[in-house]
């Protein structure tokens, strides 16, 4: 939800009306079910090769979001908080895998 609401800030920050962002915002949470599904399966077979997106390119992508809110004078939110492990599983050598593989990164590290 916080994610979702700073997409609402920054479309406002360019100028974009809630009710006009709202379809898109619609159409981007329409992927999660499918997204949990997949992510679970992916988790539950350690096998993390990307089908699609990786860390890396999602990575690249809050990266760039950030700047965007930056360069409006917003904070980064979310995204300023969750680049960081992104970036971490990259630096690992895990750029290429699946977005799941963050998972496994929070694991790591317990004790």
């Amino acid at each position: 939800m916080s994610g979702l609401a700073h997409a609402f800030a920054l479309a406002r920050a360019e100028g974009v009306e809630a009710a006009d962002f709202a379809p898109f915002a619609q159409g981007i949470i329409g992927l999660l079910p499918e997204s949990v599904t997949y992510m679970a399966g992916k988790l539950d077979q350690g096998e993390f090769s990307a089908d699609g997106s990786s860390v890396l390119s999602n990575a690249t992508t809050m990266n760039h979001v950030i700047h965007a809110a930056r360069d409006r004078a917003m904070d980064p939110g979310p995204l300023g908080a969750v680049l960081p492990f992104a970036q971490a599983v990259v630096d690992a050598g895990h750029g290429d895998d699946n977005f799941a593989r963050l998972a496994v990164h929070y694991l790591e590290g317990r004790s």
